[in-house]
C-alpha cells in the first residue's frame, strides 16, 4: 500500500471521527479542499470510498457504519478500538496531522514535532509478526553495550514516554520480557511460528504498573499535590487507579494502586516540590534520601527531623 493511500485512509477515519456522524455529501465537500486531494477530485468516488472502508477495517480494526434511518450518515462503530489511547490520540490525530502536513509543503516548516528515540522502523514488522504469529530473529544491544542474538515471540507493543517496547517470550528468558525497540539492531522473520495465548491481555499484564517496569509489587501510594500540580493531575491522571481523597483550595491528596518502580518514582520527582509522597513510609524515605543527596551535590546539608527537612 503506497503512503498516499495510507494517508487517505487516515484522513477518512479522522474526518468521520471528528464529525461524529457525517453524510457522504459532506465527506465529498471536505475532500475537495483537503491537501491530500492532489488530483483535485470533485468527490470521494463511491467505489473508492467503499474499498477504503474495507481497508480501514482490515488495517485498523475500525468499522464505518451507515445510519440509513437518519439521512444515511456515516459513523465509526464503537467496538472498543477508538477507546484505546493509541488509536484515539495517535492514529486519529498524530498520523492524520502528519499526513496532511506531508501533503502540504507550506506546512512542513511550521509544525514542529518533538524528537523521539529511534526504533519506529521496527514497529511495522513486529506488528506483522504479531498478526501472523511469526517468531522473530532479533539482534539486541544490551545495557552493557554488548549484542545479544535470540528468537522472540512478540506478544504486544507498548508505548511509554514517547518510546516503544515489545513484550514477548524469548529463547533467552523463561518469562515475558520487555525489549526497547530503540535497542534493536537487526530484526527479521524466522521460519518458525508460535501459538499466541488468546487469554493473555496486555493491559492486564501491566495493571498496577507505571510504564514498562514490573520489578516491584503494586501497593497503595499516597501523595500530596500543591499549586499547579493539582490541576495537572486532575487534567492528566498519571494512572487509571488515580483517586482524589481530599481537596482544598491550594492542595489535594491522591492515591494510586501502583508498584513503586523507578519509572513511577521518576515521574513523581518531575513535579519537584509541588508533590510530596505521604505513604508508604519506605517510599517516602526514599524520596527524603534522594533530596538529601541532591542537596549535598549543591554543597548543602539537610537534616531530617520528624516530618520536616531542615537546612544546617
Amino acid at each position: 500500500m503506497t503512503p498516499s493511500i495510507y494517508t487517505r485512509l487516515i484522513w477518512l477515519v479522522d474526518t468521520i471521527y471528528a464529525a461524529g456522524r457525517i453524510s457522504k455529501l459532506e465527506i465529498d465537500r471536505q475532500w475537495q479542499t483537503s491537501a491530500l486531494n492532489t488530483d483535485h477530485e470533485e468527490e470521494y468516488e463511491l467505489r473508492t470510498f467503499h474499498r477504503h472502508k474495507e481497508a480501514i477495517h482490515d488495517l485498523f480494526g475500525i468499522d464505518i457504519h451507515c445510519d440509513r434511518s437518519h439521512g444515511h450518515l456515516y459513523y465509526l462503530a464503537d467496538n472498543g478500538t477508538l477507546r484505546h489511547p493509541v488509536f484515539r490520540s495517535r492514529l486519529l490525530s498524530t498520523l492524520a496531522t502528519a499526513g496532511v502536513i506531508d501533503a502540504d509543503k507550506n506546512l512542513r516548516q511550521r509544525v514542529l514535532f518533538e524528537s523521539v528515540p529511534d526504533g519506529y522502523r521496527f514497529f511495522t514488522p513486529i506488528l506483522e509478526a504479531m498478526r501472523r504469529e511469526i517468531v522473530l530473529n532479533v539482534t539486541y544491544r544490551l545495557t552493557t553495550g554488548e549484542e545479544a542474538n535470540f528468537l522472540l515471540m512478540p506478544y504486544c507493543l507498548k508505548e511509554c514516554e514517547r518510546s516503544w517496547y515489545v513484550v514477548g517470550r524469548s529463547s533467552k528468558q523463561d518469562e515475558l520480557t520487555v525489549y526497547a525497540l530503540s535497542r534493536i539492531i537487526r530484526l527479521s522473520f524466522s521460519h518458525k511460528h508460535f501459538k499466541f495465548p488468546r487469554a493473555w491481555k496486555g493491559e492486564r499484564h501491566f495493571e498496577g504498573f507505571f510504564g514498562v517496569d514490573r520489578s516491584a509489587d503494586p501497593q497503595t501510594i499516597t501523595v500530596r499535590a500543591t499549586g499547579k500540580a493539582v490541576q495537572e493531575l486532575l487534567n492528566r491522571p498519571l494512572h487509571p487507579s488515580q483517586h482524589m481523597m481530599e481537596k482544598t483550595e491550594d492542595q489535594a491528596v491522591f492515591t494510586y494502586w501502583l508498584a513503586p518502580t523507578h519509572d513511577f518514582c521518576a515521574k513523581l520527582q518531575s513535579f519537584g516540590s509541588a508533590l510530596e509522597v505521604l505513604s508508604p513510609g519506605e517510599l517516602r524515605q526514599r524520596f527524603v534520601d534522594d533530596t538529601q543527596r541532591q542537596a549535598r551535590n549543591y554543597g548543602m546539608n539537610l537534616h531530617y527531623i520528624g516530618e520536616q527537612l531542615s537546612l544546617f
